[in-house]
Formats: C-alpha cells, sequence, structure tokens
C-alpha cells in the first residue's frame, strides 16, 4: 500500500530511504566485475573521502544518470509540478507539487517528495533577483557574490558578502522578491582560482615519449611564456576539426586570457618534462571556465587516450550532467582523486573579476594546481576544475579540519563537461 503524500515527504526529508522500494522498475548492472577495474588510487579515495565502495560509486553514478534522464522528461512535460530531482545517499528522490505527479514518479521506482514551488518557478525568482541584482550601484552590487536554486529547500540561496554593518535592510530597501519567498542568506567564501602561480623548474626534456606514455586527465602541464607561467592539470582528452587532437582543461589557466591564441602548453613532470605539446587555441573565462589545448602532430598519439590518471587509469565511456547527491570524484596535479557528492547545479559565482554561470559544486578538496583536472562520476565525464573556496590551504587534511570545524566542508566549482561541449560544435570527448 502506498504511504500517505505527508508521510511519504518525512521519510524522504529525513534521509531514511536508503534503497528504492520493492518492485521499482529501475535496472541496474550489476557493477561488481566493473568496479574492481577501478584504480587503487580511486578505491581508496571513495572509502576515504565518501565512505563508499567502487561498486557502488558506480552503482549511485548509473542511478543518478537514470533520474536526470527521466527528470528531463518530467521537466518538460509537467513544468509547473516537477520541482527538481537529486540523489539522498542511495536514493534518487523528484520533488513534485501534485499528487497525481508523486504517484506516476513512484510508479517508476522513484522516491517522491512533496514541495511548494515548482522548478520553474525558482528559477524564475533567480533571474527576477539577477536582474534586481544588476540595477545596484557599487558597491552594493557586490555584496551579492553568486546564486543558485537549492532544490532540496525549495528556495534561492544568495551568497552575501559579510558587511559587518547589520542585516542588509540596514543599507537598502529589499525588493518583495527577497522578503516574501524565502530566499536564504549565506557568507560567501572567497573562491579561489585553482591554477598555481609557483615557480616550478623544469628538468631535462627527453627525445622521444616512451611507448607506454600516454597523456590522461590529471597529468600536470605549463601553460604560457617563462617569466609568466601558471601549473595546472590536464582535463578531458578529445578530438577536434579534422581528427585533430586536444585537450579540455580551464580557460583560467591560460595566463594571456582570451584574446590571446598560441599560447604554448608544456609538459610538467614525468619523461616528457619540458617539452611543448600543443597550444590554447581556444579560451573562455567569463559565463564558462574552459580552454582548448589543440596538440602538435607529434605528441597527437599520445592524447588519443579517453584515460584519467590514476594508477591503472579511468577510461571514459560517456558524458554525465550533474545532479545533486550524485558521487563524482576529481583528478588533479596537486592532489590527486579527492571524492565528494554535487552539492548544486545551475550556480552563478563571481570567481574574482569573472562569472560563472550555470556552474555546479561538490564537497570535494582541490588545491592550487588542480585547475583543469578531470571530474568523473563512474566512468562518464561531468566537469573541469575550475575554483576552489580552500584553494590558498598547503593540504586537504589542513582544509577539511579547518572546514570542518565551522560545520561546513571544501568547495570545488566547476564547469559541466555537456555545456562545453554544446558550446563547441566541432570537439568530441575521447570515450572507449
Amino acid at each position: 500500500m502506498r504511504t500517505s503524500f505527508v508521510r511519504r515527504t518525512a521519510l524522504v526529508s529525513a534521509a531514511v530511504l536508503t534503497a528504492l522500494l520493492p518492485g521499482t522498475a529501475i535496472g541496474v548492472a550489476e557493477p561488481a566485475a566493473l568496479g574492481s577495474t577501478l584504480p587503487p588510487e580511486l578505491t581508496a579515495a571513495l572509502e576515504r573521502d565518501l565512505g563508499i565502495s567502487a561498486e557502488e560509486f558506480l552503482e549511485r553514478s548509473d542511478l543518478a544518470q537514470k533520474l536526470a534522464e527521466f527528470a528531463a522528461g518530467l521537466r518538460a512535460e509537467f513544468p509547473g509540478e516537477f520541482g527538481g530531482a537529486w540523489m539522498e545517499g542511495s536514493t534518487p528522490t523528484i520533488a513534485v507539487t501534485t499528487e497525481s505527479l508523486a504517484e506516476r514518479v513512484e510508479d517508476e521506482g522513484f522516491a517522491a517528495m512533496n514541495v511548494a514551488r515548482s522548478e520553474s518557478e525558482l528559477h524564475r525568482d533567480a533571474t527576477a533577483l539577477t536582474d534586481w541584482i544588476d540595477t545596484l550601484a557599487e558597491p552594493f552590487r557586490s555584496l551579492f557574490r553568486g546564486m543558485m536554486v537549492d532544490l532540496m529547500r525549495n528556495s534561492v540561496v544568495v551568497g552575501v558578502s559579510d558587511t559587518g554593518n547589520g542585516s542588509l535592510t540596514d543599507l537598502f530597501d529589499l525588493p518583495a522578491l527577497l522578503q516574501d519567498v524565502g530566499i536564504l542568506f549565506t557568507p560567501a567564501n572567497d573562491i579561489i582560482p585553482g591554477e598555481s602561480t609557483e615557480e616550478v623548474p623544469l628538468g631535462r626534456s627527453g627525445p622521444t615519449a616512451p611507448r607506454h606514455h600516454q597523456a590522461m586527465g590529471g597529468d600536470a602541464f605549463l601553460a604560457g611564456q617563462p617569466g609568466n607561467q601558471l601549473r595546472c592539470s590536464l582535463g578531458f582528452n578529445g578530438t577536434g576539426p579534422d581528427n585533430t587532437a586536444v585537450n579540455i582543461t580551464a580557460g583560467h589557466c591560460n595566463p594571456d586570457g582570451p584574446e590571446t591564441a598560441r599560447v604554448p602548453a608544456t609538459f610538467l613532470g614525468g619523461p616528457l618534462d619540458g617539452q611543448q605539446f600543443g597550444s590554447f587555441t581556444e579560451t573562455t573565462m567569463d559565463g564558462a571556465d574552459y580552454g582548448i589545448v589543440t596538440i602538435s602532430d607529434e605528441y597527437a598519439d599520445l592524447f588519443r587516450t579517453a584515460g584519467v590518471r590514476g594508477g591503472n587509469d579511468v577510461h571514459v565511456t560517456g558524458t554525465a550532467d550533474p545532479v545533486v547527491g550524485m558521487p563524482v570524484c576529481k583528478s588533479g596535479l596537486t592532489t590527486g582523486f579527492t571524492c565528494g557528492v554535487v552539492t548544486s547545479t545551475n550556480l552563478r559565482i563571481d570567481v574574482g573579476s569573472r562569472t560563472l554561470d550555470n556552474a555546479f559544486t561538490s564537497d570535494i578538496c582541490a588545491l592550487q594546481g588542480d585547475s583543469g583536472g578531470a571530474i568523473i562520476s563512474g566512468t562518464r565525464a561531468v566537469g573541469v576544475s575550475s575554483a576552489s573556496d580552500v584553494g590558498d590551504f598547503t593540504s586537504c587534511a589542513d582544509a577539511v579540519r579547518e572546514t570542518g570545524f565551522f560545520g561546513e566542508s571544501p568547495q570545488l566549482y566547476a564547469t559541466p563537461i555537456n555545456d562545453i561541449l554544446a558550446n563547441l560544435p566541432g570537439v568530441q570527448l575521447n570515450v572507449s
């Protein structure tokens, strides 16, 4: 017998639903054999950071994508009743505003949660709030550091700098939108780009690449000319027009910015340390943060892999849209594999002088040098690392300890890979 609408909401809100209800329609392939093929470094990071096994990682990743696909259909068919979707641990959950849609959701094997407002209403209010903020003069506009639709709270969340002058109402008259719809104000931490300007001495270059060497997501590289270089991580390998080899990394890793072309990219460490392997041919930093490094012909074969670095390496099989609660891991030159869950999507956030639109966040530790690194869920590409609120720490242990003291966790900001590919019709991701 189905539980009542009110009772079902209480159960999901208390996060006690840890498995799908009996008789659900969702099928998940047995992941045990595949889980055993994930590299030991990734398995260790999953156990350390999330307390889950490789098999659970793969299973929850699959569930999150089934959830995303079903939610996309509901969003298009029932825009006034669909309230969003997320993973509640291992339980895929969909928010609804009507009993009839709740029945359909449960019939498909997903947990349903009753909310007051639809996702489309929340996005409408977020747009109206953005328009209002854009009308403010400085220094008031700069008080607002970022915004997102928080589906789990069924509200819009605004990041506001600490003014030290009491509430915002002491500074100016707030619109009715801010007063009436339950928008939550949270302190806005400093967001630090994840590239490193640390001087890195280059070793002696080897004349050729060993046969076993391949360039993968998470590998280190230097961008720029000597004296003006940034240390970053490679992202996902792909192919561009005319089957040219490319790597998709963070745009802000290009020290010369978006108006420049052919900024060199050089191997850092390993058997090819110091050799230029390609150049930035596309750089976007505002709105989205991505850069395309076109690989020189002599090194193209090293970038034909679909791998993400880590022991036995992970081979990317496709792409995934970020879903709140979905487990994700990133590979970067500074911290290697670190893992967490997606904490927000459709985020608008200021990072220094630039703004990220439709970014997503995860409670992953990333430090300077990790920028551009690959973010995966299971074996799917999810995004490219862009910025962190703990980027200036010297270790993840220190970052986790200090943020935990305040009841928080590190946050990694990223650009979705599907957004990047949509902006680059001539680029395809390498998959295996």
